[in-house]
């Protein structure tokens, strides 16, 4: 649906806490947003810099889940692109 990069461009504001097993991550590559085919939500999903998913939230519309990423990072708003529409370019 779609992605973006978290480059020097896109600043964790230190809002949230994300957890694994009870140790803190944050160190993310990039941002995804995917719906499964069985669900009506949307996932935000926390990826490494080889696309694999660390962890994720639901929400339930597109709009909701990049607001999310806004509350978390400073200027990734302009860092959105539709992977299904042509190349991906990580924002500067």
């Amino acid at each position: 649906m779609a992605v973006a990069y978290i480059t020097p461009a896109v600043t964790a504001r230190g809002t949230t806490l994300h957890r694994i097993n009870g140790e803190e991550t944050g160190s993310f590559a990039a941002l995804a947003i995917a719906q499964y085919e069985e669900d009506e939500d949307v996932y935000l999903l926390y990826c490494d810099d080889q696309w694999n998913v660390i962890t994720e939230v639901r929400r339930d519309s597109v709009d909701a889940a990049k607001g999310t990423a806004a509350q978390e990072y400073d200027g990734v708003n302009s860092c959105w692109h539709n992977p299904d529409g042509g190349r991906i370019v990580p924002c500067d």
